[in-house]
């Protein structure tokens, strides 16, 4: 049951993230740039509208998996003891999920009443969008943008941290299992003989061993036990499977150098965004800081441009999905390593094949909020892509792209992605939001660089490395 649920849970909030991509290819079809032609409005109000019902679903599922499903199944293997029978288990699973609804409950109320009155927004193309969202869609995109804020958090601490180090000790060389064996074994000899001598020092003379020496004695002994369970994984790296392993390292560190300028190239793209979005937003923190025009050069939104408007959507939806895929296998790779802590507690820690199913549960939890901070942060990393794609307008006899002003004009053949509506409808409605994203950019920036640094300080672990936690886990 922990898997599915688990399964549920991210392939709904990977789904929203992802649909972006198509969201951007069906505006970008409305209008033939060849030929100049504009299809009928009623399949343009359609197709918009099944786009929309689509995020929304997604997300209404993503809050159920995070308000019932996760903290049901929490709390139903929590009470996982021999004297409690499967109807308590669900008894406790359906109390303490109560709690979760009841919080749900209120940010979807709190959606419905918060709404933004239309005449009082002083920008034109914001207050033509804030006029289609209904009340239910309001409760919704509201208790996201209250996941997105929270997953800020995560995102600039996890996300961080993970997007550092994960790609770089993806390009850490393995040492041959030859040579690695040879250093074992020399520890293994050390050791032992250390062991010899601490015993014999006693036994020879009959005196009582010293508390002292009685913890060097047992720090030794555990020091020989986790050294000789390496050398019996270095035996098993040399049968047939861990050698075509070995083998395909190569492959890792590519994927590694990739990954490291994937997130180099999302980097420059958050970073070139917010100091335009700081010195050109018109309306600040009233729309979020959104920019009416990117004046800028974008090099991540450059290149999802130059693909779409080459009618290369296929690639540019492949970038799309190794970004993402790049902050979730980063993330996970910070929980595994950092554990799951919330702030300075550290509330459980995930561990090869014997991890908990709340530890499994609760890791879940923590990607759902990085994927909906990334998702609200969409419009930071390429403004131009997910607001309007490759779209083009004429001006005064000048073809150019597409901008937010545009949308005021009533003769202009531009069209919104929907996800760039949805999140400006999040901001337009409640500032705080604006201000929460806009300021954990630069939150993140510095937990990153932080992070870099203390990295270089510290030195790259080897990749084949064992966390000692691991180790100790193993043996017990």
């Amino acid at each position: 049951m922990t898997t599915l649920v688990a399964v549920l849970t991210l392939a709904s909030s990977l789904s929203i993230v992802l649909v972006t991509s198509v969201d951007v290819a069906t505006v970008e079809s409305f209008f033939d740039q060849s030929t100049g032609t504009v299809i009928s409005l009623d399949i343009i109000e359609e197709r918009e509208h099944e786009i929309r019902t689509l995020y929304f679903v997604l997300m209404g599922i993503t809050l159920g998996c995070s308000f019932v499903l996760i903290p049901f199944c929490y709390f139903f293997f929590q009470a996982d003891y021999d004297h409690i029978n499967f109807s308590e288990k669900i008894a406790n699973g359906l109390k303490h999920t109560f709690l979760f609804m009841i919080i749900a409950g209120v940010l979807l109320s709190l959606g419905m009443v918060l709404t933004v009155d239309p005449d009082s927004v002083a920008e034109a193309w914001l207050h033509r969008i804030t006029k289609e969202q209904s009340p239910f869609e309001s409760g919704i995109s509201f208790a996201i943008a209250c996941l997105s804020s929270v997953g800020m958090f995560a995102w600039c601490s996890y996300a961080a941290y993970g997007m550092i180090h994960v790609p770089l000790d993806m390009t850490v060389s393995v040492i041959p299992p030859d040579r690695e064996e040879e250093e074992v074994v020399a520890d293994l000899s050390t050791i032992r003989e250390q062991i010899r001598s601490l015993q014999s020092r006693y036994t020879m003379t009959g005196r009582k061993m010293t508390r002292k020496d009685k913890k060097d004695l047992e720090d030794l002994q555990q020091q020989l036990q986790l050294l000789e369970r390496r050398n019996r994984r270095i035996q098993q790296r040399h049968s047939m499977v861990s050698q075509l392993c070995d083998r395909l390292h190569p492959f890792v560190q590519g994927c590694g150098v990739l990954w490291i300028l994937v997130v180099l190239l999302m980097l420059a793209a958050f970073g070139t965004t917010s100091v335009d979005r700081a010195m050109n937003s018109s309306c600040q923190e009233r729309c979020g800081w959104a920019l009416t025009q990117r004046t800028i050069w974008n090099p991540l939104d450059e290149l999802l441009l130059a693909c779409n408007e080459n009618d290369l959507h296929p690639i540019s939806g492949g970038i799309v999905f190794l970004m993402v895929a790049v902050v979730v296998v980063c993330t996970t790779g910070a929980l595994v390593r950092l554990g799951l802590r919330f702030v300075w507690v550290k509330l459980h820690q995930l561990h090869r094949q014997a991890s908990s199913p709340q530890a499994l549960l609760m890791a879940v939890f923590y990607l759902i909020f990085v994927l909906m901070a990334l998702f609200s942060l969409l419009l930071g990393i390429a403004p131009q892509y997910f607001t309007f794609g490759a779209q083009r307008t004429v001006v005064d006899g000048e073809k150019r792209a597409c901008t937010l002003d545009d949308m005021s004009r009533e003769s202009s053949t531009c069209r919104m992605t929907q996800i760039s509506i949805i999140l400006n409808q999040q901001l337009a409605t409640l500032p705080f939001f604006g201000v929460c994203f806009f300021v954990g950019l630069f939150v993140f920036f510095a937990t990153f660089f932080l992070f870099a640094l203390i990295k270089s300080i510290k030195g790259r672990q080897r990749f084949d490395d064992e966390d000692p936690a691991e180790e100790h886990q193993g043996l017990l």
